[in-house]
């Protein structure tokens, strides 16, 4: 028996759709999700501490050149707060959660998602998780293969 085009493209679809609904993959997406937002997070607010305390150290210094210097002194307390803020912004943003649930409706409305994709997605999406498709003429079945993936920035970008 013979398999149409369509039909080994519904299979690879329905299969891709078992996959999103694993648990193991919402507890992979989870991971990834909450490591890419602690990375960010670190990026982004690291490099603006690093930033203000350049500035505090250089104030620090203005300050014991000229400690009678009020500007110099109210300038060195409003980074000390700011770096404060900064700090207490991070350590909230690295303890912030992902949504499981939020995660799960995602992964759980394949349909939805896949049919809004265009066409090139799509493709795209099976050249990165499959890696064959096979058909057994003596019995009739079809078999799919996946490629062991490790999504990162190249894949997706």
């Amino acid at each position: 028996m013979g398999y149409a085009a369509g039909e080994i493209e519904g299979f690879v679809v329905e299969q891709l759709k078992s996959l999103a609904e694993s648990p193991e993959l919402l507890e992979a997406t989870l991971a990834q999700a909450r490591a890419q937002q602690a990375a960010e997070v670190v990026d982004r607010l690291g490099g603006e501490l690093q930033k203000l305390n350049r500035q505090r150290i250089s104030v620090e210094q203005a300050v014991r050149r000229s400690p009678s210097d009020g500007a110099a002194a109210e300038k060195l307390a409003g980074i000390k707060d700011t770096i404060l803020a900064k700090e207490t912004a991070l350590s909230r943003a690295t303890a912030a959660t992902i949504d499981e649930a939020r995660v799960r409706a995602a992964l759980g409305d394949f349909d939805r998602l896949w049919h809004a994709l265009p066409t090139r997605e799509q493709v795209r999406v099976i050249e990165l998780l499959v890696e064959t498709v096979g058909h057994d003429g003596r019995d009739g079945t079809l078999a799919i293969s996946f490629r062991s993936v490790r999504i990162n920035e190249e894949s997706v970008a």
